[in-house]
């Protein structure tokens, strides 16, 4: 979610938010969560956290959701 909320201009610099998983990805069985923690307490929603206007966000949130759908 770090990777998401950054600017996309920005993104370039932080690839590695989004493969880090990977390192693991053969050699131990895990399960990539999205922690209710990260919505609750006042906390803003995920859509809320993405950079831009309302049809970037929603371009943003449907890109991470398909991300953490295929990552294997």
């Amino acid at each position: 979610l770090d990777y998401m909320k950054l600017d996309p201009i920005h993104r370039q610099y932080h690839h590695d938010k989004l493969t880090f998983g990977m390192l693991y990805n053969y050699t131990e069985n895990f399960v990539l969560p999205l922690s209710h923690d990260e919505v609750v307490h006042g906390k803003k929603s995920i859509l809320d956290r993405m950079p831009g206007d309302a049809w970037q966000k929603f371009a943003n949130l449907g890109a991470y959701y398909g991300w953490m759908w295929a990552f294997p």
